[in-house]
């Protein structure tokens, strides 16, 4: 059995008085946060995305959740990041890669949904806070190192923010890096995609090594 913790106080006194919509089932729209706010330190431990495929498919609400239409996808952070870690699926499940991007990022910054959906986790999973929403077609992103501000359950606009940016994301040059994944498919054979591909259109700006 897998062991995630949340918060012990939700939401904090800090979000109440943002005026976010926290309830389950309420949809959150593009906002702005103050700028700081009651953040929870984690330890610093790696990713385990196979881990995460199982936790997320293995939810109930990624089995029930509804589809959208007409999905448009934009960047989880602005303004517009850097990519500074590429995507590299390996051609075989067991064997190391890289099954997201790295987004250059600042401690503590808002975090936005990529794409309308709902959130199916959003807690500490493997050591590492992390949030997960599912889209139209079983499609996945995932977001971490994220101090969430939303809850399983809750369905998210495009835009909307769903977390504080984190320190501490293994292999990052920067102060901090947002590690943006997308999955499909059950957790026995989930299938990793690369996420700037859900960007059609929109030019990449490269970190320059």
């Amino acid at each position: 059995m897998l062991a995630t913790r949340g918060f012990a106080t939700w939401p904090s006194p800090r979000i109440q008085r943002a005026g976010l919509s926290t309830a389950a089932g309420m949809t959150l729209s593009r906002t702005a946060l103050p700028g700081h706010y009651d953040v929870v330190r984690f330890r610093r431990l790696g990713c385990v995305p196979l881990i995460l495929a199982l936790a997320v498919a293995g939810s109930p609400l990624a089995a029930t959740a509804p589809a959208d239409t007409g999905d448009r996808f934009g960047w989880p952070l602005s303004p517009r990041p850097a990519v500074i870690r590429q995507f590299d699926n390996p051609q075989q499940r067991w064997n190391r890669g890289h099954r997201g991007v790295d987004l250059a990022g600042g401690p503590d910054q808002a975090v936005v949904a990529a794409g309308p959906g709902v959130v199916v986790f959003a807690g500490v999973l493997a050591g590492r806070p992390l949030v997960s929403i599912e889209h139209h077609g079983g499609l996945r992103t995932t977001y971490e190192p994220v101090t969430p501000v939303i809850r399983p359950g809750q369905r998210v606009d495009e835009g909307a923010v769903i977390g504080l940016l984190q320190r501490g994301h293994p292999g990052c040059a920067m102060t901090a890096c947002l590690h943006w994944g997308a999955l499909r498919g059950p957790a026995s054979s989930a299938h990793y995609l690369n996420p700037l591909g859900l960007l059609a259109a929109i030019p990449l700006r490269l970190k320059p090594l």
